[in-house]
């Protein structure tokens, strides 16, 4: 989409009375921008007339979701470990009874499929304060693997890591969707006023969870998730180094 369109849509977002606050009419797509539209979407069940392939950002009711009664404090990253798209992502997880609030594909490609102000299940222990980032890729493999994708015209590799105590294979995602993850982080802890910080690589207990304020995790949370891995959590740490 042209700068000219965000614009556009901006402009009709604000004029239809959902603010942008921070970044106002900028031409750029961001957290910020995706939540005004998913906002106008949600309440409106579509997305705007002549925009719908131009538009990488989408709201649902399907899943199964709660008012947020409690301030946003955290963002929980995730893979999906299987390289569907969003659309297949959003079909699976309804069919699980769970949520996501974003999907971030192999081409960095983030697509919305809840409000911020929304509670989905993502996360026992932390969805009633987190935002929670789904990230389409692989995840681990049993043994050293390379292995193409003609969906996404990748080729996709392990590299072999020590992991919460163990050496293993984690399939390598994109540079342009690790951007993506990173940038979306950034927005979002900035606009939620969420500080840039992360756990240790260890397994939280609940309480460490509940106070816990910053970005972790799905393996923070549970003793059998590895997602989304170390190398995206790396990733994301050094992009705070470099800003």
């Amino acid at each position: 989409m042209k700068k000219d369109q965000i614009k556009a849509i901006q402009r009709a977002l604000i004029a239809e009375g959902y603010p942008l606050p921070k970044y106002g009419v900028d031409g750029y797509v961001g957290s910020e921008f995706y939540h005004a539209l998913g906002q106008w979407a949600y309440k409106n069940n579509h997305l705007p007339q002549g925009k719908q392939e131009e538009v990488k950002s989408t709201m649902t009711t399907k899943f199964k979701h709660s008012k947020r009664s409690q301030p946003i404090k955290k963002v929980v990253l995730h893979w999906t470990a299987g390289l569907g798209d969003a659309a297949q992502v959003e079909r699976t997880l309804v069919a699980r009874k769970y949520g996501i609030h974003y999907v971030v594909d192999p081409k960095g490609v983030v697509t919305q499929l809840a409000p911020h102000d929304v509670v989905v299940s993502h996360c026992g222990g932390a969805n009633e304060d987190s935002i929670g980032i789904e990230i389409v890729g692989m995840g681990q493999a049993t043994s050293p693997r390379q292995m193409k994708s003609l969906k996404w015209g990748v080729n996709f590799r392990t590299t072999s890591v020590v992991f919460l105590g163990k050496k293993r294979n984690i399939y390598v995602m994109p540079l342009v969707q690790l951007d993506a993850v990173a940038s979306l982080v950034s927005e979002i802890c900035k606009e939620e006023g969420i500080p840039k910080v992360m756990p240790p690589d260890v397994r939280m207990s609940k309480d460490a969870i509940a106070s816990f304020s910053g970005v972790m995790g799905h393996y923070h949370a549970h003793a059998t998730k590895l997602d989304p891995g170390p190398l995206v959590m790396s990733y994301v740490r050094e992009s705070w180094n470099a800003t």
